[in-house]
């Protein structure tokens, strides 16, 4: 029995390593293998590739022009609640109503939501992953890796900001 245990053991770390090994390889080719951002929605024909989901996009697009025209964080999250802009929780149980989605969020924009956005690489139209992965096969614990370590692919879907209006809203808010 323990030599059994001993076996399934190592059968199941191989079987662990391989699935890693393909999906690191499907991110290196810039396929999009995690839940879609904000202002982005899986492809019906491919499931990994991201195209922009308008309404949202529309708000993510707001955030960045208002960032860049000097409002703070504080204030945008103050406008988007007076005008009653679904913050990203609200809108994906708006759009999902049957399924379950778990998040830290209360459902309001506030400084934290739009920052959220503002540092989100992604928006540029990047594949980006391995940034914190599990720590063992089955754990719910992540670790953040070191930014050399990430797997960044560029013009992998159409772009929300332009590289230069990232860089710019990101100058703005440090």
């Amino acid at each position: 029995m323990p030599f059994q245990f001993a076996m399934n053991e190592v059968y199941l770390r191989d079987g662990s390593r391989k699935v890693k090994e393909v999906l690191k390889a499907k991110r290196e080719k810039g396929l999009y293998c995690a839940c879609a951002p904000y202002g982005y929605v899986k492809s019906s024909e491919d499931k990994h590739r991201l195209v922009i989901d308008p309404p949202a996009a529309k708000v993510v697009r707001r955030i960045f022009d208002m960032t860049l025209a000097g409002f703070c964080t504080t204030e945008i999250a103050r406008t988007l609640n007076l005008e009653d802009v679904p913050s990203p929780l609200i809108y994906m149980r708006q759009k999902y109503p049957g399924k379950k989605i778990a998040a830290l969020e209360d459902g309001f924009w506030n400084n934290f939501v739009v920052l959220s956005i503002l540092y989100e690489e992604r928006y540029t139209g990047k594949a980006i992953s391995g940034m914190r992965p599990n720590l063992r096969v089955g754990s719910k614990q992540r670790r953040k890796t070191k930014r050399e370590d990430w797997i960044i692919v560029p013009d992998c879907f159409e772009a929300i900001v332009s590289e230069n209006e990232f860089q710019e809203a990101r100058r703005c808010i440090d």
